[in-house]
This record gives C-alpha cells, structure tokens and sequence, in this order.
C-alpha cells in the first residue's frame, strides 16, 4: 500500500474513533454555516468541503441531507456544469460524497469526478478534523486535509492542506472572530511553500437561523499568483427557505457563480 494511501486511511480512521469516543455534544449548528467566508479555510460551510474547501466544516451536518450544484465560469455564464450529492450527521461526524463537473474549473463536457469528505468533532478538546478526496476519471486522487481549533468560544483557527498528491503545494491558515452572536470578522491566509507566492484574504460575516450573508476581499502580500485563495472580491448568500430547504448563492469562490440547492 503507497504511504499516501495508508495516510489517508488512517486519518479517517481516527476521525471516526476519537469523534465517537469523545462524544460530549456539539457546539455548532448547521443552520449557521449555510454559506462559507472567501475560500472557507476558517470559515467553511456545512457542503463546500467536498468542493475544496476545509473539509473540518463536514462536522457541522447534524442530519441526512440531498445537495445539488450548479456552476458557472465566465462572464457570460458559460460554460455550466452540475454536482449532486448527499450529505449526513451526528453530533460527532459528518460527512458526503458526490458526483461533480467541475471543482475550482469546468472539467471537459462528459468527465466528471467522485468527490468524499468526512470530518470530526472532538468536542472536549474543541477540535474539528476533516479529510476529502477527489478522483477524477482517467487520473490519479487528491486528497485535502484540515483543522479548526476553538479555543474560546469567541476564536475560530482553521489550518488546510489542499490537493495533496505528490507533495505539499499550498498551506492555508485562518483566524475567525466572532466579534456578536451574529457576526464573524475572518482573515484567511495562503502560501506556496515552493514559490514564496501568498495571498491574504479578510472578510466579514452575518448569520442567523435564516439568512447568512459574507464578504471579503484577498491581496497578494507575494508574489504575482493566488494560491488557493483568490486576490479579488468573494461574496456569499444563504437562505433558509423552510426547516427542510436551504439556498445557497456564492461569487468568485472557486467557480465565478456557484448555487447550491440543499434538501434535508
């Protein structure tokens, strides 16, 4: 068995002991974390961690639930790929699978991709961890690991390594404040350790049990490319249409318009 696939095995095996070991409660809510903040590094909703975000935000699901995704590139809304999916929860684990069209691009028209995540909660030591993959057909998987940390109730950490496959590519790392019940204030951050290239994104959050809204914008603090992170504007929307359907609206996240349809 090559490393990276025993690595991969073991995480997700500790995630699915440790998290059903400690299970003491849960401290977060799924109504809440409809919509991320920019890339989602210490900000991620309860489904963009099977699109390449931190997949420790797979901890927030706490019920069986259908998602489906559209996907825009461009402008002029073109071209336009799908994803569904499902996702599930406890207290302790959550996690989803789905078949996509695209992930921060369009994938060729007829491929498409096999994306998983599966995050914990260890809610005595305030630690979430997640894992996701990604198997497109014809190539080899990638795998994305990450973290969030709260150590006081009003500090959110999160730490991400995304599309690992033969190596370390970018690290991403974020702090989120939650300043009211109602509002975080974020600042994400990403580096590629092989070019010095890096970006550093702030933003701002407001939600409720019904309507969540977030902003923030990247700079490049290095460099002249964005890993992971975009050095432009990045907006989202969710709304709470009924216990039962929630709508989800993202702008230049990882494609230019993502809607997302989730049913539980």
């Amino acid at each position: 068995m090559k490393t990276r696939h025993f690595l991969v095995l073991s995480l997700v095996f500790g995630i699915l002991t440790t998290s059903l070991a400690l299970a003491y409660g849960s401290y977060g809510r799924e109504d809440q974390t409809m919509i991320s903040n920019g890339q989602g590094v210490s900000s991620p909703s309860f489904w963009e961690g099977l699109k390449g975000q931190n997949p420790a935000g797979l901890s927030y699901n706490q019920r069986l639930k259908f998602q489906a995704g559209a996907a825009a590139f461009g402008s002029d809304l073109n071209p336009i790929r799908a994803s569904g999916g499902v996702l599930f929860g406890s207290s302790v684990i959550g996690g989803g699978i789905e078949y996509s069209q695209f992930d921060s691009g369009a994938y060729s028209s007829g491929i498409g991709a096999v994306q998983w995540g599966l995050g914990g909660n260890i809610d005595a030591l305030r630690l979430r961890l997640g894992i996701s993959g990604r198997h497109l057909s014809g190539s080899t998987g990638s795998y994305t690991v990450g973290l969030l940390f709260e150590p006081v109730r009003a500090v959110r950490f999160g730490l991400m390594v995304p599309r690992v496959q033969n190596g370390i590519d970018v690290v991403g790392a974020g702090l989120t404040f939650m300043l009211d019940p109602a509002i975080d204030l974020v600042v994400d951050g990403a580096l590629d350790p092989s070019t010095s290239h890096g970006v550093v994104k702030p933003g701002i959050t407001f939600h409720s049990d019904r309507f969540q809204l977030s902003a923030s914008y990247g700079f490049r603090y290095r460099g002249t490319t964005d890993p992971l992170l975009y050095a432009r504007f990045s907006g989202a929307l969710g709304l709470k249409i009924s216990d039962h359907v929630f709508l989800e609206y993202s702008y230049r996240g990882l494609p230019e318009h993502l809607l997302g349809l989730t049913l539980r």
